[in-house]
């Protein structure tokens, strides 16, 4: 794909192309990241150093599509989700305080 970002560069591939051959790419490595998780880490890390094309925006997108399934954004996700359990534990236990509390009636009364 670098070789076709290159030569689209000089304007000798038709308008359109990169694109449209970084989308089949993207189609053809879909869920391949899932049997090459050392491809997906290195995808991953070239995708979170370098990024995308500035001129030619989505050229690289297929750098993504094959990080999915990296052991870093699997090792993200976990930390992520279990945050956000945290975080809503902590947002019952508030509501629970916040709550009116039941009256008690005392014996002498």
């Amino acid at each position: 794909m670098s070789t076709v970002v290159a030569v689209d560069r000089t304007g000798r591939l038709p308008p359109g192309t990169a694109d449209a051959l970084a989308v089949r790419l993207e189609r053809m490595l879909a869920g391949m990241s899932y049997r090459a998780p050392q491809l997906a880490q290195l995808a991953e890390d070239r995708w979170l150093t370098v990024g995308d094309d500035p001129d030619l925006v989505g050229a690289y997108g297929w750098l993504d599509v094959l990080a999915e399934a990296a052991p870093s954004r699997t090792r993200i996700a976990a930390v992520v989700k279990a945050a956000a359990a945290r975080e809503q534990r902590i947002e019952d236990a508030l509501a629970i305080l916040a709550g009116s509390r039941p009256v008690s009636r005392s014996p002498n009364k």
